[in-house]
């Protein structure tokens, strides 16, 4: 197997630090994310000492950043001169609407910006490399949005907790979907990752208050939540990490491009309105506009 650089954002915990392993026992050069030092440099001795690979390194940024995702950047840059397989998987749940402090609501400037400032700052990294891979990480609910107009993407006129969650994830597949459409799989390969649920900190955060539940379910909770906590007892986070690893680095996907990852790591559909074509380039129109002017501020 020929050893990949390969960048997880929020690597330090969860489905991110399960991956991050997985693939670090694959003997991949691992580079992990996350916003606190301490936290990180203990993901890292975790994975290093499991893995038995010393090659596992960190950046710190926060995500909702964009100062921050630009220095992310820079000491990247300064350290590697190319990048296998680039994986967004950070994540957060927002019960009630916040913006950034670049005054993004906060779902938007993590799930769909963020990967995609990325993914542009890193593009000439990601050419150097021979069959480069794009993977975000995306999450069933998206499917839970069946009509959308993107006159409101930032959530200014409705907003509820996991519904956000869900539609950024669906944000982030349609612009995924449209670069793999323009771009060649020999260049770089563009894949979607379903990891399901599983028992992480970001899934007891989103039950822990029912603002973050759509309206329908809300009477349901007391009924609902024994039962999700039950399943998730026996999701592990290993497992979600299964369609990460694969859509980072199997083989069969070589050439491939454009792809939706299921939970049981093997190829899938993700919903109908993911594969809208006029939404995806609408979408990509949307992403690439804010990111040329998030260049200009940080210029």
């Amino acid at each position: 197997m020929n050893t990949k650089t390969i960048l997880i954002t929020g690597g330090t915990g969860g489905i991110g630090k399960a991956a991050a392993l997985e693939l670090a026992k694959q003997s991949h050069y691992i580079i992990i994310t996350g916003r606190d030092k301490s936290t990180a440099e203990k993901a890292v001795a975790e994975i290093q000492e499991e893995s038995r690979n010393k090659r596992v390194d960190y950046l710190l940024a926060d995500m909702s950043s964009l100062a921050d995702i630009n220095n992310l950047v820079e000491a990247f840059k300064s350290k590697y001169d190319q990048l296998d397989v680039l994986i967004n998987n950070v994540g957060i749940v927002a019960h009630e609407r916040q913006l950034s402090e670049d005054n993004i609501e906060l779902n938007f400037a993590v799930h769909t910006l963020a990967p995609f400032v990325l993914y542009k700052e890193l593009l000439p990294l990601l050419l150097k490399a021979k069959g480069a891979r794009v993977v975000n990480v995306l999450t069933q609910n998206h499917a839970m949005v069946n009509r959308h107009s993107l006159s409101d993407f930032q959530s200014e006129q409705k907003y509820m907790g996991m519904n956000e969650y869900g539609k950024t994830k669906l944000y982030n597949l349609w612009w995924l979907y449209d670069l793999a459409s323009s771009t060649s799989p020999h260049q770089i390969s563009f894949f979607g990752a379903d990891p399901g649920p599983n028992n992480t900190q970001l899934m007891t955060n989103a039950m822990q208050t029912g603002k973050s539940w759509p309206i329908g379910l809300r009477i349901l909770r007391p009924v609902v939540m024994p039962i999700m906590k039950s399943v998730l007892k026996n999701k592990p986070v290993s497992n979600g990490a299964r369609s990460i690893v694969f859509a980072a680095t199997a083989k069969e996907l070589e050439g491939k491009t454009g792809l939706y990852i299921n939970d049981k790591g093997r190829i899938g559909k993700s919903s109908k309105l993911s594969y809208d074509t006029t939404k995806q380039q609408e979408m990509g129109k949307v992403v690439e506009e804010m990111y040329h002017l998030t260049i200009k501020k940080l210029a």
